[in-house]
């Protein structure tokens, strides 16, 4: 098992995941933490389960070493793509933003749809 994998096994297991920002967020967002799907310096994106009506999405969360500016990239940028709705071409959709700001919940990008294969080029 690989470190991400490892990491995310500890998350999902710790009393449930319910003390973890991640698991927080996931609650806060309706979703049921499944793994990680990416680390990047600055976000883990998680797949995850909606809630509401079962479907794969993609929990992003900002990285506990993230900076004060960087934290506020991260949340302007996902209020505003979310806001911007399915205005923007290429761009998978946010469907939500948590309360903190430091997490938010999108598509997963492999459950897409014809039209958005045109941001692959």
């Amino acid at each position: 098992m690989g470190p991400q994998l490892a990491r995310a096994a500890a998350v999902v297991e710790k009393d449930g995941g319910q003390d973890t920002r991640e698991a927080r967020a996931a609650k806060a967002l309706g979703a049921e933490l499944l793994g990680v799907a990416r680390e990047r310096p600055l976000s883990r994106t998680w797949r995850a389960r909606s809630k509401a009506d079962q479907k794969l999405v993609a929990l992003v969360v900002v990285a506990d070493e993230a900076t004060g500016p960087e934290r506020e990239l991260f949340a302007r940028m996902a209020e505003d793509i979310h806001a911007a709705g399915e205005a923007l071409s290429g761009v998978l959709r946010v469907r939500a933003v948590a309360p903190t700001r430091d997490a938010f919940l999108t598509d997963l990008w492999t459950t897409g749809r014809a039209r958005d294969f045109s941001a692959l080029k």
